[in-house]
């Protein structure tokens, strides 16, 4: 049901089938995947999965920029108060050298995008979304949650279902929701 729902109360399925150029599809994919390999991560606690998050993320971070807020999740997975965030200061630091090697890898992963940039524009950064930016002092929230032009619920109307899900995580598995709720 969830996966029916995905896919035919999103743009998903537009945008995998009729707009297969546009990062939608992979960003969705790329971000399950994350959300996959953190739950792996700690549960079997073996390194690999270190270095695959670090792969991930590097391709998050070349597939849609703005997706590496994902990163928030493999780091605040399951921490829910101060004992547990103590406990997860203590994992990093009994694998730092996991951690060093993730990031090398993160970052070998998004310099082929800054390569690509560099070689094409002659900078390693680009910024594509001239004229585009958010101000911090007239947001605009309603209009992007509820507006007709761009507005997420008029558009996606499941995502406002799953919004409200937030309340019945955060009663059922309130380990897993400050991560989950400080992620959106």
């Amino acid at each position: 049901l969830t996966l029916l729902s995905i896919a035919l109360g999103t743009n998903l399925y537009c945008y995998t089938t009729y707009a297969p150029g546009m990062s939608h599809p992979y960003s969705f994919f790329l971000c399950a995947a994350v959300l996959y390999y953190t739950h792996r991560l700690y549960t079997s606690s073996h390194l690999k999965y270190f270095y695959i998050l670090g792969i991930l993320l590097g391709f998050v971070l070349i597939t849609r920029p703005v997706n590496t807020i994902i990163a928030l999740l493999p780091l605040f997975w399951a921490v829910h108060n101060i004992s547990s965030l103590r406990s997860r200061f203590q994992f990093f630091a009994q694998n730092l050298t996991p951690i060093a090697i993730s990031f090398v890898l993160f970052i070998a992963v998004a310099s082929l995008q800054m390569a690509y940039w560099h070689h094409t524009t002659g900078h390693f950064i680009h910024y594509s979304y001239t004229g585009e930016g958010f101000n911090f002092l007239q947001p605009h929230i309603s209009q992007g949650l509820w507006g007709f032009r761009k507005g997420w619920f008029i558009y996606t109307p499941i995502a406002f279902i799953a919004l409200c899900g937030l309340y019945f995580l955060w009663q059922h598995n309130k380990k897993l929701a400050p991560a989950i709720i400080l992620y959106c």
